[in-house]
């Protein structure tokens, strides 16, 4: 049973954005199916590799954010497998009830099977 799953870290720059630090989104997508969420960190938008879906450079805090984003990527995919190990169908979907997301533009996602 494959499925359609991507993951991406992306920045999402707001419509008034001048200059500084924005925010790092993740987004996974399950057979055509979205969910964002914010990585609570930030990054400059000249620092950032969007083919790599990293920052640039070697200083302390560039490492700290690069394995920030490591460990949710390897989060999501060890849940991933879990979830396909166990034969369940891989479902991402959307949890706007969640007081966590109101009045943002995004959608919080709860992967299934996250903590198993």
């Amino acid at each position: 049973m494959k499925t359609n799953f991507s993951l991406l870290f992306y920045l999402k720059k707001q419509k008034n954005y001048v200059s500084g630090n924005v925010p790092i989104y993740m987004r996974i997508t399950v057979e055509g199916n979205r969910a964002e969420m914010a990585t609570n960190r930030d990054c400059d938008p000249k620092r950032w590799n969007a083919k790599g879906s990293r920052a640039i450079g070697s200083k302390e805090e560039i490492k700290a954010l690069n394995t920030h984003l490591d460990h949710l990527q390897n989060a999501i995919y060890y849940a991933h497998q879990r979830v396909f190990d166990m034969g369940l169908p891989i479902t991402v979907y959307f949890n706007q009830s969640d007081p966590s997301v109101s009045g943002q533009t995004g959608h919080q996602f709860d992967y299934r099977m996250m903590h198993i």
